[in-house]
């Protein structure tokens, strides 16, 4: 059973659900609650996808997230890019991936994913995040991130690949091998979720798609 975070009632807004195939659901009020494109978000909510399914999250700071389905992701911190400019260095926005396989491009500031094996920060980056509860996996398809946890950190570089599990906690790095021509069509439009393929969904289909 996943315990979810309680918060009281928080009115900073995180952003906008901008698109929702099939369902998805926010953790608000203590309970679920099923939400559809246009959706405004605040700080402290959770987004869930179901089984399936996937959304689009645009921040209020800009950045852009895609979730896969059967994907959880709570809003923790998320501050508005006028407010705290980039150039400062501050923390500009931390994210929590529950479970489940997130695509992430940012808005050239600072940006934390948080899973149990490790921490990814990243600023003008575009990557992928899978977060089981025991493992997760970064790919990084532009830029650069840190990926790290008490025991230490490894920076991962554009097409390249990095994991991290629980009890060992230890990082591996590996170059990104056949998944690009996916990434691609996954980034094509952020709204358009017709043209949206994870690595995952392919993984258990057994084919990459044409286009």
């Amino acid at each position: 059973m996943v315990l979810l975070p309680f918060y009281p009632a928080l009115t900073q807004e995180a952003g906008v659900l901008v698109s929702v195939v099939g369902a998805a659901e926010v953790w608000r009020e203590g309970r679920w609650q099923a939400v559809g494109a246009s959706e405004r978000l605040a700080v402290g909510e959770v987004v869930r996808t179901g089984e399936g399914s996937r959304a689009a999250v645009l921040l209020a700071n800009g950045a852009q997230i895609k979730l896969n389905g059967n994907s959880r992701l709570e809003l923790k911190q998320v501050a508005p890019r006028e407010i705290v400019p980039a150039s400062t260095g501050l923390l500009q926005s931390v994210l929590r991936l529950l479970g489940g396989e997130i695509w992430v491009r940012d808005n050239n500031q600072l940006l934390e994913i948080q899973t149990v094996p490790a921490t990814a920060t990243i600023r003008g980056t575009e990557f992928m995040a899978v977060g089981p509860a025991d493992a997760a996996q970064l790919t990084v398809l532009d830029g650069l991130a840190e990926f790290s946890n008490p025991q230490g950190s490894v920076w991962v570089a554009a097409n390249e690949q990095a994991s991290g599990s629980v009890p060992d906690m230890g990082f591996s790095i590996k170059p990104m091998s056949g998944t690009l021509p996916v990434f691609a069509i996954l980034n094509e439009s952020f709204r358009d979720q017709s043209r949206w393929f994870f690595p995952s969904n392919l993984a258990r289909s057994g084919a990459f798609p044409r286009r």
